[in-house]
Formats: structure tokens, sequence, C-alpha cells
């Protein structure tokens, strides 16, 4: 019984890949091809030296870390000087100080957790 139902699955298995075999003949997507021409040693470094014209913009631009992998959320330059910055702390945590004394703030943690 079993020697049977294996040549039908195999039977099955070989009418599937005949009906099958044109499908997966023509293959609609041609693969990309490495040219024939020969790049001269000119040609290889002018388009080096643009690469790295691309690479000292991106890396001007914020695209690229120093280390040369792309930096998909560069950071953005802080608004402001320093001192400026810092005055904009300094006020906010007097006006935190002055919501607390109010008793506007009641639960100053961490997402709503007493802080410990």
């Amino acid at each position: 019984m079993k020697t049977k139902m294996l040549l039908t699955a195999a039977a099955a298995l070989a009418a599937m890949l005949l009906v099958s075999a044109p499908a997966r003949a023509d293959d609609p997507t041609k693969a990309t091809q490495a040219s024939d021409k020969k790049a001269t040693p000119a040609e290889k470094a002018a388009a080096k030296v643009e690469r790295k014209e691309a690479v000292k913009e991106a890396k001007k631009e914020g695209k690229l870390t120093p280390a040369g992998e792309g930096a998909p959320n560069a950071a953005e330059k802080a608004s402001g000087t320093r001192a400026e910055r810092k005055a904009e702390r300094a006020e906010a945590r007097k006006q935190v100080a002055a919501d607390k004394k109010a008793g506007k703030i009641t639960n100053p943690g961490e997402a709503g957790e007493p802080k410990k």
C-alpha cells in the first residue's frame, strides 16, 4: 500500500513539474549583467574622486556619520546658543518648582508612578 501511495505522489509531482516548466522558464525579469567594456585607470580615478566628493557632501549635510554609516534620523542642530538653552532649562525648573508649591503637580514621578 505504501509503495502505491509513493508512486502516486511521484507521478503527481512529475505532472506538476511538466505543467509548470514553461512558466518557470519564461522569466520576464532580466538579470543585470556587468558591462563588457573595461574601465580605464583614468575613468576609475575620476569615479573615485566623484564618490569622495559625494561622501564629503553627505557628511557635511549630516546624512552620514563619521564612520561612514548612514544615519536614518540625522540629529538636527540645537536651536540657540548653549547659554540660551541653559537659561530655558533653568526657567522650566523654576516653573515646575512653582507648580509643585502651588499643588498643581501632585505626583512628579515618571509615567504617573510615585517617586521612591
